[in-house]
């Protein structure tokens, strides 16, 4: 979700929920929308409690929604970067097992959608967001070599040119301060 200031971030975890949720009514066959309906999710999350987050069935319903888009168009490598962060952010909030997450389920579904995107920025400096939040001293090495694939890549959008941005400064962070960059990694993960 955009880091815009003044954005009411709720109301557009909302709005983005309803939006994929119109279009899955068209048509339920479209991935792309169950991976929107499923970051969207993902996102509401953010605003509540674990355990209401849980009770509404938010995790869950984000985890089938990207099981979906993956059995729908299997060679998107977003899905599997999506599976992949989903398991690593339950792991890391709620631990092993939680849900059914599994932190090598999750680095083997990263890994996949990395060899997937051949120069595509975003993939990589999420799953480096993901492990330097999970452990920067256990996986930094690996974290730095995505950020520096992310950063090599030709941009061919803004979103691109933004995710490049993002990895430069995540890198330089990791490397100057590698505690400052888990803060900072949790933090975008959490808001």
């Amino acid at each position: 979700m955009t880091n815009e200031p003044g954005l009411d971030r709720p109301a557009a975890a909302h709005r983005a929920r309803v939006h994929a949720e119109a279009a899955l009514a068209i048509d339920d066959a479209l991935a792309d929308a169950h991976l929107r309906l499923a970051a969207a999710l993902g996102f509401q999350g953010r605003f509540t409690s674990p355990l209401m987050a849980y009770l509404r069935g938010l995790p869950q319903r984000g985890r089938d929604h990207i099981a979906t888009a993956i059995r729908l168009d299997p060679d998107d490598p977003w899905g599997h970067a999506m599976l992949g962060a989903w398991h690593l952010e339950v792991v890391r909030r709620g631990g092993e097992g939680t849900l059914g997450a599994s932190l090598d389920e999750g680095l083997a579904r990263y890994e996949a959608a990395v060899r997937m995107a051949a120069d595509e920025p975003g993939i990589p400096y999420h799953f480096a967001l993901a492990l330097i939040a999970a452990d920067p001293d256990a996986y930094g090495e690996r974290a730095e070599a995505l950020l520096e694939r992310a950063i090599a890549a030709e941009p061919e959008d803004a979103f691109a040119e933004a995710m490049i941005d993002q990895a430069r400064s995540l890198l330089s962070l990791l490397r100057d301060d590698p505690v400052a960059a888990q803060a900072h990694a949790i933090d975008r993960l959490e808001r």
